[in-house]
């Protein structure tokens, strides 16, 4: 057999590769072998793209945290009217769309891999002080347009990002049993309270 044409397979498509083998075999079964074989047994095209397996996950972390960012910011940015930004952007985090933008087994994977490596660490801090920043700017938006209520900008854009972690961690742990747009919309307007006091 000739060696493999490495301009087959980019970069990008091996990252792919890497999440559906985690998706499919857990972070642990997602050995390079493994991967490799999602590759039709190209393990060489994995060593010449990336060094070492961190590499790999670190190339996957990279790649999921720019899909989320990718999927909020997209959504809202061009919305000019701002009531109906105000709205959107509530629903947004706590839609079936926001939560399984992502893979649940590989986004918890990765978060998971961020416990023990500090470069993985680094980035998901760094996704969530852009998210927090992010939500901080629409919120200081939304209170001067006079849509909002709040004092604390800062400590509120935390709160909402708790409880959007935490909207998460129980329709994980209990989708079998739980309604997802009743508790959405429970939550959406549990914070819109907050919000407008």
């Amino acid at each position: 057999m000739g060696r493999p044409n490495h301009s087959d397979i980019k970069r990008s498509e091996i990252v792919q590769y890497v999440y559906k083998a985690i998706q499919d075999h857990g972070i642990e079964g997602a050995t390079l072998s493994t991967i490799a074989s999602y590759m039709d047994g190209h393990k060489s095209l994995l060593t010449y793209y990336f060094n070492t397996k961190e590499e790999l996950f670190i190339a996957l972390v990279d790649w999921c945290i720019e899909e989320y960012e990718k999927f909020y910011f997209e959504s809202i940015k061009d919305i000019t009217d701002y009531r109906e930004r105000y709205e959107k952007s509530i629903e947004l985090i706590f839609s079936r769309q926001w939560h399984e933008n992502i893979n649940v087994k590989v986004f918890y994977s990765c978060l998971y891999l961020s416990m023990y490596n500090p470069k993985i660490k680094i980035r998901f801090k760094d996704m969530y002080r852009r998210f927090l920043e992010s939500l901080e700017s629409e919120l200081t938006l939304y209170k001067e347009k006079g849509l909002i209520n709040i004092d604390d900008i800062s400590g509120t854009a935390s709160y909402i990002l708790a409880i959007v972690e935490g909207f998460d961690q129980l329709w994980i742990t209990m989708e079998d049993s739980h309604d997802f747009e009743k508790s959405s919309k429970l939550f959406q307007q549990q914070v819109r309270t907050m919000l407008e006091g």
